[in-house]
């Protein structure tokens, strides 16, 4: 018995979303969809911590242990 799997994008009748659609006339006289303007969503971003900042020793130290850590 085959299952339902849902597409991983819209269907062209789910975009419209039984909004009416309303059109203008662009400067050649065709009509031209008028889309509403898009939600916006105000995003904050974290300062990063000072013990972030990029190991200053070489490359092939990087991921070898400090010297006398195991004592």
């Amino acid at each position: 018995m085959p299952r339902h799997e849902p597409l991983g994008r819209a269907l062209p009748g789910d975009i419209l979303d039984g909004m009416k659609v309303k059109m203008r006339r662009d400067a050649d006289g065709k009509l031209v969809p008028v889309t509403p303007p898009k939600r916006t969503i105000a995003t904050t971003e974290a300062k990063p911590d000072p013990r972030d900042q990029p190991d200053p020793r070489p490359v092939g130290m990087q991921n070898v242990p400090p010297y006398g850590a195991g004592l």
